[in-house]
């Protein structure tokens, strides 16, 4: 793991830190690249498909906690790629 992904991971829940790696684990390993970007809220980490360069989640972090963002836009263009994820993450 790189620092900047190490220093968000500290900022996160430590209840929710084993999620936040596994959803980052599979989405590195099937074929998204990672962004992340320090605001003034705290930290946005996004996943990128490589082969359309869309944005296909976000993890942001808020007051209330940590969100993450699933994007509907051009949901056809990963369909399938979306199916692959565990039923847990399609459920929440």
């Amino acid at each position: 793991m790189d620092e900047k992904f190490n220093m968000f991971m500290k900022t996160v829940d430590e209840r929710f830190r084993s999620f936040v790696n596994q959803i980052n684990e599979y989405l590195t390993g099937n074929g998204c690249k990672r962004d992340i970007k320090l605001q003034k809220s705290g930290y946005i980490v996004s996943y990128v498909i490589n082969s359309s360069e869309r944005t296909l989640a976000t993890f942001v972090s808020r007051k209330t906690g940590m969100k993450l963002r699933v994007y509907p836009q051009h949901i056809q263009e990963y369909q399938g790629f979306l199916d692959t994820l565990p039923e847990k993450v399609k459920r929440k």
